[in-house]
């Protein structure tokens, strides 16, 4: 994962939020075994990094405090059920990013007959030439996997299938008029 890119967004939205992942122990004792850096559409693995909190985040992020809002979390619940089970073990379908429209990155998996659009930074600090994960598809989440660790939760445009579906009429609609006009030379 491109960590900048990620700063960068939480910087441009000036919203910080650490997603906390939680377990306790025998004796009771709470403690936090991952956190996630997000702004509360999209939440990135911190790996190999030390424990972070409100006050020492903006320092890896690299934005003045007084300037950005930032809340320590916890792992919101239907991102707790893919952090804490195996992808078959729930309703989680693969999907595949198969290219962006203006600002939509696109999501199908042509057997299911789905199509789902994810805001196009949210999913830039996960394309690079190493990029071996899968993603899946979830409630309206969109989970990109390496192996078996979880490393992104991004949410999805549209909270329902029906919104989704409108969404996706008028984004074929404007395709298709931008290839027509390329067509007839009217537009370069």
């Amino acid at each position: 994962m491109k960590r900048e890119k990620i700063y960068s967004i939480l910087k441009k939205k000036k919203r910080i939020c650490l997603f906390d992942r939680t377990y306790t122990d025998q004796e009771g004792i709470e403690t936090i075994s991952e956190q996630y850096l997000g702004d509360g559409c999209a939440a990135y693995l911190l790996e190999n990094l030390p424990i972070f909190n409100e006050e020492t985040i903006c320092g890896l992020v690299g934005a003045d405090r007084t300037e950005v809002s930032c809340e320590e979390l916890d792992i919101p619940d239907k991102i707790a059920d893919i952090v804490n089970k195996e992808m078959y073990n729930l309703d989680a379908v693969q999907i595949e990013h198969t290219g962006d429209i203006f600002d939509f990155a696109v999501f199908t998996n042509s057997q299911c007959g789905i199509c789902v659009l994810a805001d196009t930074k949210y999913i830039a600090p996960l394309l690079n030439e190493e990029n071996d994960g899968n993603y899946y598809l979830y409630k309206d989440v969109i989970a990109f996997c390496d192996g078996f660790k979880k490393k992104a939760f991004i949410s999805i445009l549209a909270p329902s299938y029906a919104a989704l579906h409108k969404e996706a009429e008028l984004v074929e609609m404007v395709h298709n008029l931008f290839n027509k006009l390329r067509e007839s030379n009217d537009m370069p």
